[in-house]
């Protein structure tokens, strides 16, 4: 990965290698997360990874798959979740950035959506974790 980082001019190609210096650069699309800190490695950046996997489909009569596939990387980071938000060890996040729960599809009303309560306890020691990274019945991106 460091052979694709930009190269227009050397003063913006340093500045790409000094950034990547920040980052585990792992080449398998299976490798995990790494823990991020705002004070020294902030994740690893994933070669080839496929966001949000819509799936595949099969033609029986040609015996033809189709998969997505890309070469866009990814980035993992993890961080140990504040007080009672889950018995998950990590989730997804920075040590020293402020935390915050992203709601994604199916979080408002599918079974397994977050508690209530749970987001009311959240909402006293940080009002972002309330708000969903996008308003409700917007798309997400």
């Amino acid at each position: 990965m460091p052979d694709d980082l930009i190269d227009f001019t050397p003063e913006l190609r340093q500045k790409a290698v000094e950034f990547l210096k920040r980052y585990k650069v792992v080449p398998s699309p299976f490798a995990p997360g790494v823990l991020g800190d705002v004070n020294g490695t902030l994740g690893a950046i994933v070669a080839c990874t496929a966001t949000n996997w819509p799936g595949f489909g099969y033609d029986p009569e040609t015996h033809t798959a189709f998969m997505p596939a890309g070469n866009t990387p990814g980035l993992r980071s993890l961080v140990a979740p504040p007080g009672e938000f889950s018995d998950i060890r990590y989730v997804q996040g920075t040590a020293g950035q402020q935390f915050r729960e992203i709601l994604g599809p199916g979080d408002c009303c599918a079974a397994g959506a977050p508690r209530p309560k749970l987001r009311a306890r959240a909402a006293r020691t940080n009002p972002a974790a309330a708000t969903p990274a996008h308003p409700r019945g917007a798309s997400a991106g």
